[in-house]
């Protein structure tokens, strides 16, 4: 199995890498390959392309074709994941996630992929934030 990480910042790599390396060491039967993807922010659906969305490395940003780019690298091998983990940042949560579902819907994607929205912030859970 491989499982391919989007998230919004460092911080948010280095909570999926500890719980990553601590899951593959408590099961070992489960053959489990990852790779983590992380970008400089979470940034907003913008739409239209254009050089400064590109370059910004925010993960909104052009989410759609990161999803795709990610979709055509690992649509050949079996057992392939994508997880979209981001920060809810006071959005309506029920809104935010129907826009990540269009982004995914509306450009054919069909590998397996999941959207985690963090209601809190990603780092208040890593630092055992009540």
């Amino acid at each position: 199995m491989f499982i391919q990480f989007m998230v919004e910042d460092q911080s948010g790599e280095i909570l999926v890498n500890a719980v990553m390396k601590k899951y593959r060491a408590e099961a070992p039967i489960v053959a489990i390959d990852y790779g983590i993807k992380s970008y400089k922010g979470i940034g907003k659906f913008k739409r239209g392309s254009n050089a400064i969305n590109i370059k910004s490395e925010q993960l909104l940003n052009e989410l759609p074709k990161r999803i795709r780019a990610f979709h055509f690298a690992l649509c050949d091998r079996a057992n392939v994941s994508l997880f979209i983990i981001v920060d809810n940042d006071n959005r309506p949560t029920d809104d935010f996630s129907k826009q990540l579902e269009s982004a995914v819907r509306d450009n054919n994607i069909t590998i397996d992929r999941v959207f985690c929205i963090a209601v809190e912030e990603m780092e208040a859970w890593l630092l055992g934030d009540i």
